[in-house]
């Protein structure tokens, strides 16, 4: 994101899944319509979207 501080809301939702939604950048305030997106795009994804079909898996390197 060419250095800058971006912030990534995310739903953990059911079946111990992780959901990003959306990137905005980084402010100091709490960006009003940012969340309202990211609220929007939960909603869309709950409502249209089926199960998960990729598994990413981080794992821990010895």
């Amino acid at each position: 994101m060419d250095g800058e501080a971006v912030r990534i809301p995310y739903w953990l939702a059911p079946g111990q899944r992780i959901v990003l939604l959306t990137v905005f950048r980084k402010t100091r305030m709490r960006e009003a319509a940012e969340v309202e997106r990211a609220h929007q795009a939960q909603k869309v994804c709950e409502a249209e979207h089926g199960h998960a079909q990729y598994t990413y898996e981080r794992r821990k390197e010895s």
